[in-house]
C-alpha cells in the first residue's frame, strides 16, 4: 500500500475505510431474501466437487418456476454465500438406509437421475478407471470382456469399487461400496472410420449392488441403473456371464475379441449421497417444515451442510445456479 504523507487526506482515508467497512458488515447481514441476485459469482472451495470446483464461475438466477430437488442453489447462512443442491424441499421426509440418503422413500441420486439433464445442473460423473489393463477375457476367444476393480487404498487388490474422490487427496476417512456405476467407450483415433462401419450397440452387464443389470452401450455408454432394452437390442445374457459378473468384477461388454485395439474403456460412478457422519443436531428422519429446504454437496464427505446444520430456512436461498464454466 502506498503511504499517504497528507494529513487530511489521511483523515479522508481512514473515513472511507470506516465507511467501506461499515457498508460490508451490514451487507453481510441483511437476509438472502433481500439481497440483490447476482449475475454471477466465482466458487471458492471443493464442496460441490466435481460438478462444481474451486475457481469456476457460475450463473445465477432468481428463483422461478417453483424449486425442485436436485437444483443447484447459491445459499446463505452464517452471513456467507454457500453452493449446495436441493435434496429436500417443505413436506419432504429426508431418512437414512445403510448411510445413503433417502429422501419419500427413494434414494436421492436415484431422484435426481430422473431429471432431465438439460433442466439443472447434473452431478457430474466420479472417475475411477480408464487402465485398460483393468480388462480381460475370461477366455482368449470369448466374446465378453469384463472390467476388474483393483483398489488404489489396498495394493491393487480386486475389490468392489468405492466411493472415492479422486480430489481428496488429504481426506482420511472408511470408503463405502457403490453400486450406480458407469461405462464409457471411446473409439482410438486410428479407427474411426472402421468404427462407424462397425455396430455402434454393444450388449452389456453391469452389477447394481444386488445383482446384475442386462444393457447396452448406446452412444459409448451404459449404466447400473439402465433398463433393460426392447427388441431388436434386447440383451440376451448367455449363462455364463452372471458367473464372472459380480461386485469386484462389476462390468462386462460383449465384444469381439477382433476389436479389442479399437476401443478405450473408462469407468466412471455417479455420486451417491451418504450421510456417515453423526450429528447431535439432525436426527433421522426428518420431517421438513413447509418454509424449510435441506440441502447438501457433491463432495460428500467433504461438505458442510444440512447433514449437519440441520434444514435451512427456504428464504435463505439466493438464487438458482444454472450453468457454470471454468
Amino acid at each position: 500500500m502506498k503511504l499517504v504523507d497528507n494529513p487530511a487526506a489521511t483523515i479522508a482515508v481512514i473515513i472511507a475505510v470506516i465507511a467501506i467497512s461499515t457498508l460490508g458488515y451490514h451487507w453481510g447481514n441483511r437476509s438472502a431474501r433481500t439481497l440483490p441476485v447476482p449475475a454471477s459469482f466465482q466458487v471458492s472451495g471443493d464442496s460441490m466437487a466435481p460438478t462444481l470446483l474451486d475457481g469456476d464461475t457460475c450463473k445465477v438466477l432468481p428463483i422461478q418456476p417453483p424449486l425442485r430437488v436436485a437444483d443447484v442453489v447459491a445459499i446463505r447462512w452464517d452471513r456467507q454465500s454457500h453452493v449446495k443442491r436441493i435434496a429436500a424441499l417443505g413436506g419432504d421426509t429426508v431418512d437414512l438406509a445403510q448411510g445413503r440418503l433417502i429422501v419419500n422413500g427413494k434414494r436421492l441420486e436415484d431422484i435426481i437421475a430422473d431429471r432431465a439433464d438439460h433442466e439443472f445442473v447434473a452431478p457430474a460423473l466420479v472417475h475411477v478407471s480408464s487402465n485398460q489393463d483393468h480388462w480381460s477375457r475370461p477366455d482368449a476367444t470369448d466374446d465378453w470382456i469384463v472390467y476388474t476393480h483393483h483398489n488404489r487404498h489396498k495394493a491393487d487388490l480386486a475389490t468392489p469399487v468405492m466411493d472415492d474422490y479422486p480430489i481428496n487427496t488429504s481426506v482420511r476417512r472408511v470408503l463405502n461400496p457403490v453400486d450406480r456405476l458407469v461405462v464409457k467407450m471411446a473409439v482410438v483415433e486410428p479407427y474411426h472410420q472402421q468404427a462407424t462401419a462397425e455396430s455402434s450397440v454393444f450388449k452389456a452387464v453391469v452389477y447394481n449392488g444386488s445383482g446384475f443389470n442386462p444393457t447396452c452401450l448406446q452412444d459409448g455408454t451404459a449404466r447400473s441403473r439402465s433398463p433393460q432394452t426392447d427388441a431388436p437390442n434386447r440383451v440376451d445374457v448367455p449363462n455364463q456371464v452372471p458367473a464372472f459378473v459380480d461386485a469386484s468384477h462389476p462390468i462386462a461388454i460383449q465384444i469381439k475379441p477382433s476389436l479389442d485395439a479399437m476401443y478405450q474403456y473408462h469407468v466412471y460412478r455417479e455420486i451417491e449421497y451418504r450421510d456417515d457422519r453423526p450429528s447431535e443436531r439432525v436426527h433421522y428422519p426428518v420431517v421438513l417444515k413447509e418454509d424449510e429446504v435441506f440441502v447438501v454437496g457433491d463432495n460428500v464427505p467433504v461438505s458442510v451442510d444440512s447433514r449437519q446444520l440441520g434444514p435451512l430456512k427456504r428464504s435463505a436461498i439466493v438464487g438458482r445456479v444454472t450453468e457454470s464454466r471454468r
